[in-house]
């Protein structure tokens, strides 16, 4: 009996201690005095709709070292967009052996395929229609934006002798009309010895894309190698560093797109540009790519919209501290459930006005370890990004202080991550195009909104 009389002291003894700590109360009060009442911080949360328009992004940096882009869109919702690339023409070599009574035999662009966008698997084969032009002047400093090439600045008769096709392939050839390559055989030694004076007598050319054919939808942007972007030049003649040799035929190569090229492009959505007024009554917001239509928020509004927030909550926005400041947009899963045409982010970018040119940033709150990016949530159908800075920054300016930079597009950004250490950078995406669809302000559900979590900084001495 003595194993059972220890087993029930055990018990007794553990219930007694149980009962014990259950009774202690805990006092979470306990300290609270210590803390200066102007210190004792409280956290508040509200939800703005953000006073959006409907914008075409102006004047992208249109230079490109890598891609030469060319194709078109037609959607129902954003109508036409046509891309385009100049380059100018320069020698690949500093001699040109023309002999005696030289003539040209064949003349054409050749280009290789880097990689191809389209927005519907079945558009990745349908066939293009390319017109190459003369320039009237050589790309420069002065031409930088997919809208710096004006309708004056060149040759409105083709130079392709004709219309060059194109289906998707690996490269593309387009044939030009030999008059070209006999000007370019007449190129001096100086010339060809010093590439500026090459490329301003001979300039370059345009490379065009024709519309689609009307009622047709849908489209293709091809983004061709510009390392390989040559000038394929064969000609005859006859050589005169000995007698009775025979007449030889040579190719030589030019570069189209010397060391960049300028890419351009035209939208169609720009009717479709609406003022804040005019978007509240939208259920759907078209988003577009490069320069197309998308959100926008002018600055002075927006300032004016938080100000009239914190005055109906009686609230000095001078005392508001941002914790976190968060956009949502919303959009429609397509009916397909296809998503090639989002893009993988959508992101506020400004307009950069210090400089002589212009460029486009993301915000800098992308660049803050937690933040989020925009990134495109498919379980919620959403994209949400983090703008804390940026609110935080028009509540404490003066309306005097509120310029262009305080202007946000909402596009899609650009990633790349360091090899080497791991990290993440976000650009503004010039060479990316999609067509999207968001829902807009009138969609009481789904409405895009402004959600902040913020404390108010008590004043001294109260």
């Amino acid at each position: 009996m003595r194993p059972k009389s220890n087993l029930l002291i055990l018990a007794l003894f553990l219930f007694s201690i149980s009962l014990a700590t259950s009774c202690i109360t805990v006092d979470k009060s306990l300290g609270s005095g210590m803390i200066p009442k102007n210190d004792d911080l409280s956290i508040y949360s509200a939800e703005i709709n953000m006073p959006l328009e409907l914008k075409q992004a102006d004047s992208i940096q249109g230079l490109s070292t890598e891609y030469a882009i060319t194709g078109a869109f037609r959607y129902p919702e954003t109508g036409t967009t046509l891309f385009g690339f100049a380059g100018n023409i320069a020698p690949t070599s500093t001699s040109l052996d023309t002999g005696k009574d030289s003539y040209v035999k064949s003349i054409y662009i050749s280009i290789p395929l880097s990689h191809s966008v389209i927005l519907n698997d079945n558009q990745e084969g349908i066939t293009q229609d390319f017109n190459v032009y003369r320039l009237k002047k050589e790309i420069d400093s002065s031409t930088l934006y997919n809208n710096s090439i004006k309708e004056d600045m060149y040759e409105h008769t083709p130079v392709n002798t004709s219309v060059g096709t194109y289906a998707g392939e690996d490269s593309i050839k387009i044939f030009l009309d030999k008059s070209l390559g006999e000007e370019l055989l007449t190129a001096t030694q100086n010339e060809l010895d010093t590439t500026s004076l090459f490329m301003a007598r001979f300039r370059g050319l345009y490379v065009k894309c024709n519309p689609p054919a009307e009622g047709v939808y849908g489209g293709r942007m091809n983004q061709f190698d510009l390392s390989s972007s040559y000038i394929y030049l064969k000609y005859n003649f006859q050589p005169v560093w000995a007698e009775n040799l025979a007449r030889k035929d040579t190719t030589v190569l030019f570069y189209l797109g010397y060391s960049y090229c300028l890419n351009t492009s035209s939208f169609g959505s720009a009717d479709l540009e609406k003022t804040v007024e005019e978007t509240k009554n939208l259920s759907e917001l078209p988003i577009e790519g490069m320069a197309g239509i998308k959100p926008f928020i002018d600055g002075h509004i927006m300032r004016d919209t938080l100000l009239a927030w914190a005055e109906r909550n009686n609230i000095d926005p001078r005392r508001i501290a941002i914790i976190r400041a968060r956009y949502t947009f919303n959009f429609p899963m397509p009916p397909d459930f296809d998503m090639d045409a989002y893009p993988s982010y959508i992101y506020p970018n400004y307009r950069n006005t210090d400089t002589t040119n212009i460029y486009y940033y993301p915000l800098t709150d992308v660049n803050s370890d937690g933040n989020n990016h925009g990134g495109l949530n498919r379980s919620l159908n959403t994209y949400s990004g983090d703008i804390s800075s940026y609110i935080q920054n028009l509540l404490i300016k003066d309306n005097s202080e509120i310029d262009g930079e305080d202007n946000i597009w909402f596009s899609s950004l650009s990633a790349s991550t360091s090899s080497y250490y791991g990290t993440t950078s976000y650009t503004f995406d010039q060479n990316g195009y999609y067509v999207g669809k968001l829902y807009g302000p009138a969609d009481e559900r789904n409405k895009p909104k402004l959600s902040i979590i913020y404390s108010i900084i008590p004043e001294e001495g109260k």
